[in-house]
């Protein structure tokens, strides 16, 4: 097995920092997701929505085409 120069191997761990961050990334739009379908699932106003998960009116509007 080959050894990993210091440039690889910083380039390797930089790869897994940034895999680590985006799977985070998705795992927080999923909660966020998962959250607004609750919430209009239970008649949550709009604007409900809108102020607890930040999410634009355009992103609600998906989630809500996801849902039919």
């Amino acid at each position: 097995m080959e050894l990993m120069t210091s440039w690889e191997k910083k380039g390797f761990d930089q790869g897994i920092e940034k895999g680590i961050e985006k799977g985070m990334e998705k795992g927080i739009e999923k909660g966020l997701e998962n959250v607004t379908k609750r919430m209009l699932l239970e008649g949550a106003p709009i604007s409900d929505i809108l102020k607890f998960t930040g999410l634009t009116e355009d992103q609600i509007d998906r989630i809500k085409q996801q849902m039919k």
